[in-house]
């Protein structure tokens, strides 16, 4: 008879009850029978008050899994209102008494640890101890595909059973299930015995390894798991004693993608946009390695640009600086959301990509490295790099322990969903640059920085819930001011529009330039002081782009760019401004009035009413003008076709055209009308059609289901199915190793079926080699892998 004890605690809490916690204890052995018995309680209402006692709900239960027991307690406290509508608290003291099964045969199997990765992890960590963490200490993403790394010590002990070799079986119970359903194992086959001390994390066959589907990642999960020879499964002696615990699972806001397709317009040109998928697939690297659940595309948007993008000056050269600026102007103020430019794969170029400076904006080659999304991305959360072009990171960790880590090291061995480790002697953190490495990963340094920028999720998981609201105190008009600064204080503004907003102001570098809005007697009215937030560039450079949000009235009358220490009443005018009085006017001449309206729509208009040349941004809104989104970047035509398609579906939709003749805008729109909605478009990134794949590979399956009305499909509405295999599971992506030789339709689908994409793809029997490599010398690994027979 074994004995244990413990505590279980209930913090205060209130409408609801009797509550329940549970705990579990593992014993060395199987046990025949064991039962749990309460002995003692701390119980009260909190905070302390004169609520009369009603009734007071304590009890334990013990359950037995092999050689696990898990107490299940009930905790509830009520005054005599019937309901548990006050706050309550306490612990539940109990005792466990186990009767362990005799005759069993011990095994020369014993887990030593499970580490717990979502890509990247500290376990057994050999760092130096200043940047070291304990295992596990970085914590677990609801919706996140989770990697089980089972480490299995094989003794010799010659009394017990001798291992030839190791598998083993993982099990997970969801929340609100009584069952246990067992894991995806990522290893091709058994793997060979080892004692503890000579695994390493670096062999991806050194542990057992397991598969958890972001689908299942959700609140706490129980697992269980136990490893075995792989010739005598579950039989005594030759099976490890359990192990059991609970995932536990923190759901944070998605990353928010607006994609912007571009359709490249210049030399060379023109070169058609990338699609949706094409969208989709290049940012597959960055949904793996940064720290949400979800890679939520809210919109799809394609633009025509003609920049020279082999232009390698100042930041990231004309060509990106001048397409992150297009994209500012269609982000305005929804900097919740990254607006991304992809650029087709064909249009020459000296960089991957650029990202980062005023707003949320970024861009990148359709055939860059994956990381490079990852990378520009980050660049407009303000994260620099760790190696290559300064200004570099000054707090990224300095990793070391035994063996050189290079600058800019990921220091910890990370891990990919099909079981792949990183090497942290060889992988970069992906915010190094091409030229440091190709290899590149997430560090725990960057991947826990990038974390602190998602906050905790709403209880709904629907992405539209997830978007900022509108700030009713900041709400109002905001003038979104364009100008460039030169080195020795020459300044030049370019056309910038105002309009209603809600306007995030973000902070960086403090400059010593300032923006002054003036009244006509030249009082300020609004002034603010300018950030440099551009990662490529410094105060130093030859020039620099601001792109800022400023409050903006009716009576200014001036507008400045002044220079000064902040805090110095001295200030410099570098630039003023005259504003107008009055906008300049716009009339829509087309479309005509209509009732609704579909597809390619030419909008055109006519401005007057100002001596300058003026600049329209042209936007459009399915709630009748509650909410607008610009649909371009600014241009001088007045027309544009517009692709309701792509835009979302209602009742009383409106297209907007502003004016501007530099900073003062007026306006026209078109009267409402009525856009049909838009189911979701399924697409089935990977595997490419035709696909063969040999049997017992890792088969990745990977699509998007999109709207313009609602963006990405929710992953648990997604589900995957195989005309031979049948259900296959939920979510964005899977990973399959059991799917049966033989042609297979994979089709993706939506609950009700009522949208699907397929794709065949074909699993062969790989060829069975009966000779050796003594028998036959001249036949090596390679014919192996091409199936060249040694005849």
């Amino acid at each position: 008879m074994e004995i244990r004890s413990g505590t279980l605690s209930f913090p205060r809490a209130r409408d609801i009850g009797p509550r329940t916690d549970r705990t579990s204890f593992v014993f060395a052995s199987p046990v025949e029978r064991a039962v749990a018995g309460l002995v003692g309680s701390t119980f009260g209402f909190s905070p302390r008050d004169d609520h009369h006692l009603g009734l007071v709900n304590l009890n334990v239960v013990a359950s037995i899994d092999a050689n696990v027991v898990t107490v299940e307690g009930t905790f509830g406290v009520r005054d005599w209102s019937g309901e548990f509508d006050d706050d309550y608290e306490g612990t539940i003291q109990f005792v466990v008494l186990a009767e362990l099964q005799a005759g069993f045969t011990p095994s020369n199997l014993t887990i030593t640890g499970v580490e717990r990765s979502q890509t990247i992890q500290f376990f057994r960590s050999r760092l130096d101890p200043s940047t070291a963490r304990p295992d596990n200490s970085i914590a677990l993403i609801a919706g996140k595909d989770t990697v089980l790394r089972v480490f299995v010590d094989t003794g010799n002990d010659a009394s017990r059973p001798s291992i030839a070799s190791v598998s083993g079986i993982c099990e997970v119970r969801l929340p609100g299930s009584s069952s246990f359903i067992p894991l995806t194992v990522l290893n091709a086959g058994p793997i060979p015995p080892k004692r503890d001390d000579t695994i390493s994390r670096l062999n991806a066959d050194d542990t057992l390894n397991f598969l958890l589907p972001g689908a299942f990642a959700t609140e706490n999960v129980d697992f269980r798991v136990r490893a075995f020879d792989s010739a005598h499964a579950d039989q005594p002696g030759f099976t490890s004693a359990g192990v059991q615990g609970t995932l536990e699972f923190t759901r944070l806001s998605p990353l928010r993608v607006h994609g912007v397709g571009i359709r490249f317009t210049g030399t060379g040109g023109p070169i058609a946009a990338p699609a949706l998928a094409d969208l989709r697939s290049v940012l597959s690297f960055t949904q793996e390695n940064y720290p949400v659940g979800q890679l939520f595309i809210s919109a799809f948007d394609v633009i025509d640009y003609d920049g020279n993008f082999m232009d390698t000056g100042s930041g990231c050269g004309s060509g990106w600086n001048g397409l992150l600026d297009r994209l500012r102007e269609m982000q305005g103020d929804t900097t919740d959301e990254v607006f991304f430019g992809l650029v087709p794969s064909g249009v020459p170029s000296g960089a991957f990509g650029c990202g980062g400076g005023d707003g949320r904006v970024a861009a990148a080659l359709q055939l860059a490295p994956g990381a490079t999304f990852a990378q520009e991305i980050a660049h407009a959360f303000d994260r620099q790099h760790v190696c290559g072009q300064a200004p570099l990171d000054s707090n990224y960790p300095n990793y070391t322990g035994p063996g050189a880590l290079p600058m800019g090291s990921i220091g910890e061995v990370g891990i990919d969903t099909t079981g792949n480790p990183m090497d942290p002697s060889v992988f970069l953190d992906f915010m190094a640059q091409a030229s440091c490495s190709l290899n590149r990963w997430v560090s725990p340094y960057t991947y826990e920085s990038l974390r602190a920028i998602f906050p905790p999720a709403p209880q709904s998981p629907d992405g539209r819930a997830m978007k900022r609201t509108r700030d009713v105190e900041n709400f109002g008009e905001h003038l979104f001011f364009r100008f460039r600064i030169y080195r020795g204080g020459k300044a030049v503004t370019y056309p910038s529009f105002h309009y209603p907003s809600d306007p995030t102001i973000f902070r960086g570098q403090i400059t010593q330039y300032g923006i002054e809005l003036r009244d006509s007697h030249g009082r300020v009215v609004e002034s603010q002081r300018v950030y440099l937030r551009d990662v490529y560039r410094d105060l130093d450079s030859a020039y620099l782009d601001f792109y800022k949000p400023i409050r903006f009235g009716p009576d200014v009358a001036i507008a400045a760019i002044t220079c000064g220490a902040p805090g110095d009443c001295k200030q410099t005018d570098l630039l003023t401004v005259e504003v107008p009085k009055d906008p300049p006017k716009v009339r829509i001449v087309a479309p005509e009035r209509t009732v609704e309206l579909s597809g390619r729509v030419e909008l055109a208009w006519e401005g007057y009413g100002c001596n300058k040349a003026l600049s329209y941004l042209v936007r459009y809104s399915h709630d009748g003008g509650w909410t607008y989104r610009a649909i371009s970047p600014a241009i001088t035509d007045t027309h544009l076709t517009v692709d309701l398609d792509r835009l979302p579906g209602g009742e009383a939709c409106v297209l907007q055209v502003l004016a501007t003749e530099g900073i003062r805008t007026g306006e026209a729109h078109t009267p409402p009308f009525r856009t049909r909605p838009k189911a979701p478009e399924l697409v089935i990134v990977s595997p490419p059609a035709g696909a063969v794949l040999g049997r017992g590979d890792v088969v990745t399956l990977f699509g998007e289901g999109f709207s313009p009305d609602t963006g990405s499909v929710l992953p648990d509405a997604l589900v995957w199915h195989s005309d031979k295999s049948g259900k296959l599971g939920t979510g964005n992506s899977l990973h399959l190793r059991s799917l049966e030789p033989g042609r297979h339709r994979i089709v993706l689908s939506t609950p009700d079926a009522s949208e699907v994409a397929s794709v065949e793809i074909e699993i062969a029997t790989r060829p069975t080699h009966k000779h050796t490599s003594a028998s036959h010398p001249e036949h090596t690994s390679r014919d192996h892998r091409s199936g060249r027979s040694a005849d």
